[in-house]
């Protein structure tokens, strides 16, 4: 910081002052609505090389939403000097057109109904995770072209 002093009594000037080569951020954003997301990645996608993030995300987004983010975090993971996130807090809520496409089914659907219910309990982080993965193996599933 640089600190200005004008005279006795009289409150001092602050003013952010760079000294290193990186840029320290901490950002905590809470998802609502798909354009929470879509501003997100925009932001993330302005960062410059400098940039070191330590990132939270809050909230709740759909499939589709949730691979746009992780996307995005993966590009800027490897555009950016360090960039740490945490998606502890985030929930995944498949919508109707999330599972639609993802072809699930029968036990595939009764499954990933049990892993949204489980969000709210003691494994939650555990479902997420599951869901996370359950949905990237349907997703290559129906669309093999995509893997990469």
């Amino acid at each position: 910081l640089l600190v200005d002093l004008p005279g006795a009594g009289q409150a001092p000037i602050v003013q952010p002052y760079p000294m290193s080569q990186y840029r320290w951020d901490s950002w905590e954003e809470p998802l609502a609505v798909a354009s929470d997301v879509e501003l997100l990645i925009q932001r993330l996608n302005q960062l410059p090389s400098v940039a070191v993030l330590d990132l939270t995300i809050s909230g709740h987004i759909d499939l589709a939403d949730e691979h746009r983010l992780r996307q995005a975090l993966s590009a800027t993971q490897g555009r950016c000097r360090s960039l740490q996130y945490d998606l502890t807090e985030l929930r995944l809520i498949p919508s109707d057109d999330d599972i639609a496409a993802l072809q699930a089914d029968g036990y595939v659907g009764d499954v990933i109904a049990d892993l949204q219910n489980r969000q709210q309990g003691d494994d939650a982080q555990t479902a997420r995770d599951a869901l996370v993965i359950l949905s990237g193996l349907l997703r290559t599933r129906a669309h093999p072209e995509a893997q990469a």
